[in-house]
């Protein structure tokens, strides 16, 4: 459950999908731009998270005051190279969050992070990762786990 914590509610300052062109991160933006909410959408062709460079060019996309939504993620993950590559796409954006110190972060996983498998390890190994990011947010993280 969500617990806001501001006495009455406002709307963030800009928010920065990351994720912007899947299914969830397009709902959230167009959501978002709705109700009036400024918005920057990331896409892989924005900003590759795989990429060496991809917390440095975060940085410079991020502002305090922004709100981050973390969508971007290979799914369903079939292989460890594809856990791997989610775990280095967190890594970039966990950088890039603890440099900046957004205002707000909120993680979107999923109920795979708990599917079955042949090894403990990788049963919540990124919801791991995304708690690591929360807390470098200034303010407040939550983590959505839409499909549960």
């Amino acid at each position: 459950m969500l617990k806001h914590l501001s006495p009455t509610p406002f709307s963030p300052d800009r928010v920065i999908i990351v994720g912007a062109a899947g299914f969830v991160g397009k709902a959230v933006a167009s959501r978002l731009h709705a109700a009036g909410v400024p918005v920057l959408g990331l896409a892989r062709e924005d900003v590759d998270l795989l990429s060496a460079g991809a917390a440095a060019q975060l940085i410079t996309l991020l502002r305090k005051s922004d709100t981050v939504v973390m969508i971007s993620a290979q799914a369903p993950v079939k292989s460890n190279v594809m856990l791997i590559d989610n775990l280095r796409m967190m890594a970039a954006v966990c950088d890039s969050i603890a440099a900046v110190q957004v205002e707000h972060l909120i993680y979107v996983s999923s109920d795979a992070v708990y599917a079955r498998c042949r090894h403990p390890y990788e049963r919540g190994i990124l919801r791991t990762a995304g708690e690591s990011a929360r807390g470098h947010a200034s303010h407040t993280g939550s983590d959505a786990r839409p499909s549960v």
